[in-house]
């Protein structure tokens, strides 16, 4: 699995991944904070912070050709660990035992930023 990661630095500003690309990688926060936004009519609507131990990019993780549903801007200088899903996933049905706690990491996320959002929407 070492082989499919890749730690990375990301300033300050920088965009992590954006909106509407195709997801390819999820990224996993070692060091830093940034926030995960939407543009909508009026701007952009924050979803939350994602900072150290949290994931980015979790739709790669759908598989076929998925984009990524929001922009992630760094708002710290960071270091990520970024997969390549396409090799995570491979992995993943190879042995249910990796699989199985990435499914359930992944629900976690997914539950998680469903929450931000909402909370996000009733306070605009």
């Amino acid at each position: 699995m070492a082989a499919l990661v890749e730690e990375t630095s990301i300033e300050a500003n920088e965009i992590l991944l954006m909106e509407g690309e195709m997801a390819r990688y999820l990224y996993v926060v070692v060091e830093g904070q940034a926030a995960a936004q939407v543009q909508i009519e009026r701007g952009w609507l924050s979803l939350g912070l994602v900072g150290p131990g949290a994931a980015a990019g979790w739709s790669s993780l759908l598989g076929g050709s998925v984009v990524y549903p929001a922009t992630v801007k760094a708002l710290t200088n960071m270091k990520v660990a970024r997969l390549e899903t396409s090799g995570l996933m491979l992995l993943m049905n190879v042995d249910p035992k990796i699989g199985y706690p990435v499914l359930k990491c992944l629900s976690s996320i997914v539950y998680m930023q469903y929450e931000a959002a909402l909370t996000a929407v009733k306070t605009a």
